[in-house]
């Protein structure tokens, strides 16, 4: 229960966020986004990468991520970061 509570107001704080990007299927993306949140100061809490079956077709691969920062603005640097990298969230 207490877990419960505490996991609601990191995300209400924006401490805790999980969102989605669509990866290019080929060696070495997933690593090199996982590389760039670390370097940001991101805390990788969960990855599930899942193949792409939809218009996007079988090229790509939709990576969701849940990580932990430090605050609001954080998380905002974090995800302006990834998009400005060239990864596209979806």
């Amino acid at each position: 229960m207490a877990s419960k509570i505490i996991e609601r107001e990191l995300t209400r704080l924006r401490r805790r966020i999980s969102f989605d990007v669509q990866l290019v299927d080929k060696v070495g993306q997933l690593g090199s986004l996982i590389t760039l949140i670390s370097k940001l100061g991101g805390n990788i809490i969960k990855v599930r990468q899942e193949q792409n079956w939809d218009e996007a077709g079988l090229d790509y691969a939709n990576v969701k991520l849940v990580i932990a920062t430090e605050s609001d603005s954080h998380s905002d640097k974090i995800l302006d970061n990834i998009k400005k990298n060239g990864y596209k969230l979806i």
